[in-house]
């Protein structure tokens, strides 16, 4: 009943995310830097009061966690979440 959905949250660096407690609590921490190993993107992020920690991207560790900011990613209003980039396909002139 008190379970969390875990959703494959990307990893980016200087990334804003933001956890909600049940309490009504917020928490947020950034993400300093990443680097990817063996094809697994890996990230430092930083909370108040708490050592650095590094997190693998669809690790358990993020469930809970959402991002609301990033550089070159643009959050949906409406859900809170990262929207994709569509490619436009250009106008085929059929005459």
């Amino acid at each position: 009943m008190d379970d969390i959905l875990a959703i494959d949250i990307p990893v980016i660096a200087g990334g804003v995310y933001r956890k909600e407690s049940a309490d009504g609590s917020v928490e947020e921490m950034t993400c300093l830097s990443t680097a990817t190993k063996s094809g697994v993107v890996w990230g430092l992020f930083r909370r108040f009061g708490l050592a650095d920690e590094r997190f693998r991207q669809g690790s358990e560790d993020l469930t809970g966690w959402q991002l609301i900011w990033g550089p070159g990613v643009s959050i949906s209003p409406r859900t809170g979440k990262p929207t994709r980039k569509y490619s436009k396909i250009a106008d085929v002139d059929t005459n």
